[in-house]
């Protein structure tokens, strides 16, 4: 085992409202920008101790067969340790305001309050480069499920059951040591949630493993050529069964029987430098399309109801990863691309086609990120991870503008992915990020 200890104390609580009365306002155009840092504390107390580990973990070496998507060949010594007022300007086509409020803790989600504590350690791998949350043991809390590189020679697939109050149980070792990079889950045909990864070492492939129902798993099972990077599930022929989807210079369709097996491989297009794949119906057609980030910009894919994908013209710029969600509250899918310290917005019309919109910046170079309401307004704000350990929550400004980010510094180093769920069940999603830097699962858990 690798893990140190798993933390369950919580750090000191922060929220603030962006449309406070007593908020400092910056207009469309400044290049004014307010951002509240809150900073996680260096240590903690445990609460629950794990298995202690028999090799340090911050000894490993970090991926050395895999690439990274920013470039950088040695993302542990990547981003800067601390964080200065010009890395934050937010551009100057999003408004932005923004204060500290007295309205967390009331049990009510709030239009435009964000409340998070600060951030906690859940456990400590190696070098921990993909996360998903899903309900793998069907108890109806969300658990996390957590891909580890390792040293590129070990590393595994790890899973802390949710006790549906932010708290989880000690990891469950999937039992191989196989070096892991991006996850997902989902029930690929029984009902039973399962999990694929991308297998970080040796010929590309998607490996899949079939869950059990309680966090364990009975079988892997490996599809060569699936993917080089990025993993999804989305059920692409609509036979209600979750397809998996990859890339290797294309953007890959693996379509599922009823055994949850994947077919042959299916190619599509050209995609280079493909860092993301996912499933969304962008032309209202009732059936899921692919969108890719890639080096050439965003890669539209409209799928014609079997699987099969057309591909489409590249719009937008090249990002490392996308958020899905409706950002203009109409009902119709937008996307948003990160990298390169900028957010950059793209409103569907729900025809296929999409029209740029504001571009925000955030903190150094984020690299993964997703959409998500957390005021409960109608409008899904952004939330992204940055190289530079921190992560950068945008918030939704109701009419396709956003509010300058809002920065919380998880660690010193460089996160790597991210996903978000209800981890302890307020109505408010909770964020979990990884990072190859010495491996720390980290939570910002919401406190409405």
């Amino acid at each position: 085992m690798r893990r140190l200890a798993l933390l369950a104390s919580l750090g000191t609580a922060a929220c603030f409202n962006p449309d406070s009365p007593n908020a400092d306002t910056d207009v469309a155009g400044s290049s004014t920008e307010t951002t509240q840092t809150t900073t996680a504390p260096s240590t903690g107390t445990p609460s629950t101790t794990g298995p202690t580990s028999t090799t340090d973990p911050t000894s490993g070496p970090g991926p050395t067969s895999a690439t990274d998507p920013t470039g950088n060949t040695d993302p542990t010594t990547t981003g800067p340790s601390t964080l200065s007022a010009g890395d934050t300007t937010s551009s100057s086509e999003s408004s932005s305001t923004t204060d500290f409020v007295p309205g967390c803790d009331n049990g009510i989600v709030e239009d435009d309050e964000l409340c998070f504590e600060d951030a906690v350690e859940l456990d400590t791998l190696v070098s921990t480069q993909g996360v998903v949350i899903a309900d793998l043991d069907g108890d109806e809390h969300l658990d996390v499920v957590v891909g580890d590189y390792g040293d590129g020679t070990v590393g595994g697939l790890y899973v802390y059951l949710g006790n549906g109050d932010g708290s989880f149980s000690d990891a469950i070792d999937s039992g191989d040591d196989t070096p892991l990079i991006r996850v997902a889950a989902g029930p690929i045909a029984d009902g039973v949630v399962d999990v694929i990864a991308m297998r970080g070492t040796g010929n590309t492939a998607i490996l899949r493993y079939r869950g059990n129902d309680d966090g364990t798993f009975s079988s892997i099972a490996p599809f060569v050529g699936g993917t080089s990077w990025d993993v999804a599930l989305a059920d692409l022929n609509g036979d209600g069964r979750l397809d998996a989807l990859g890339k290797v210079g294309a953007v890959n369709v693996l379509l599922a029987n009823a055994s949850e097996n994947f077919g042959t491989i299916q190619s599509y297009g050209n995609a280079p430098g493909t860092q993301c794949v996912h499933a969304v119906d962008f032309d209202g057609d009732d059936d899921l399309d692919v969108l890719a980030c890639t080096s050439a910009g965003i890669y539209p894919l409209t799928n014609d109801g079997n699987g099969v994908l057309e591909p489409g013209e590249f719009f937008g710029g090249s990002g490392s990863d996308l958020m899905v969600g409706d950002f203009d509250g109409d009902d119709i899918p937008d996307v948003a691309s990160a990298g390169n310290s900028l957010v950059s917005i793209h409103f569907g019309a729900g025809d296929g086609t999409f029209s740029d919109g504001p571009e925000v910046t955030v903190n150094s170079s984020p690299i993964a990120g997703k959409a998500s309401d957390l005021d409960n307004d109608g409008y899904d704000d952004i939330i992204v991870v940055n190289t530079s350990g921190t992560t950068s929550i945008v918030m939704s400004n109701g009419d396709g503008t956003f509010a300058n980010q809002e920065l919380f510094t998880m660690l010193e180093g460089y996160l790597y992915d991210m996903d978000m769920g209800d981890l302890n069940e307020d109505g408010v999603d909770d964020i979990v990020v990884v990072s190859p830097n010495a491996g720390p699962i980290q939570l910002l858990l919401s406190h409405i």
